[in-house]
């Protein structure tokens, strides 16, 4: 009975470090829906994740939803839909992998980590990388940031950030 408690507690462990260390965990369902409903305004708002973090150009900010810049930054990541913001920030460039940050959103104490990758060509236009559902890999919706993104970001960070 001893051994199984203490193979029990190894595997928590093992699961716990994969969460940590691993760039693309094994993604728990509630954890996408959190993040689809950060870029889509058409998902309920009780799928808002309680609090996340953006980090951009090596500044991480908090954002959680008892803070004033919360709203905004979610409505400038749901914007990125908007034709008028697509017409402003100018063509869109080919994908590339160029990272510049991550959005980290705790779920159930794990932080689940989605990379961040903008394009040299066009720096209004950022990636964010997902897991895919149903297949294995990534997928990579774009982010458009018209100086809103990183000014909130910039104002919200952490206290032990440059």
């Amino acid at each position: 009975m001893k051994n199984a408690f203490i193979i029990f507690v190894l595997i928590v462990l093992l699961f716990i470090l994969l969460a940590i260390f691993n760039p693309y965990p094994i993604f728990h369902h509630g954890v996408l829906k959190n993040v689809d409903s950060l870029l889509r305004s058409d998902f309920p708002k009780e799928q808002l994740p309680e609090k996340f973090y953006i980090t951009l150009d090596d500044v991480t900010a908090s954002f959680s939803k008892s803070s004033p810049a919360y709203t905004e930054v979610v409505s400038v990541l749901q914007s990125s839909r908007s034709k008028d913001v697509r017409i402003a920030a100018g063509p869109q460039p080919h994908f590339e992998i160029n990272p510049c940050g991550k959005v980290t959103i705790p779920y159930w104490f794990i932080p689940f980590r989605f990379p961040l990758s903008r394009s040299s060509v066009n720096t209004n236009y950022l990636w964010i990388g997902l897991p895919k559902r149903t297949t294995p890999g990534t997928t990579w919706p774009d982010i458009i940031d018209d100086g809103r993104l990183t000014r909130l970001v910039q104002e919200n960070r952490l206290s032990n950030n440059k």
